[in-house]
């Protein structure tokens, strides 16, 4: 799936309170009443691998940027050609700067 970078800015902020790991039942399991992936979902990131591990992470204090940040400048501020296609560390000041932007 591609997303022209019209569309794509990071809206929001929050702090990751819990990282936690297991197989694609193991985390749907777990997660399915919050309903953002279906099991097509998971299955398809997984290409069908029933024993694949997966990454959910638990979001906290999530705050709303008053001003989106377009994916032009936060590949900028990233240094990258591509837009992140998975969680990425990043610098305090990458943070200050992007969060700068955004209010």
């Amino acid at each position: 799936m591609c997303i022209r970078d019209s569309l794509s800015a990071v809206r929001a902020c929050a702090y990751v309170d819990e990282v936690q790991t297991g197989s694609p039942k193991e985390i749907f399991g777990r997660f399915r009443k919050l309903g953002v992936y279906s099991w097509v979902d998971l299955m398809r990131s997984t290409e069908g691998r029933h024993t694949e591990r997966v990454l959910a992470f638990q979001f906290g204090m999530t705050e709303l940027l008053k001003q989106p940040v377009s994916l032009a400048l936060l590949k900028e501020i990233l240094g990258r050609k591509s837009a992140p296609q998975a969680p990425i560390k990043i610098t305090a000041d990458q943070f200050l700067d992007i969060y700068k932007l955004g209010q």
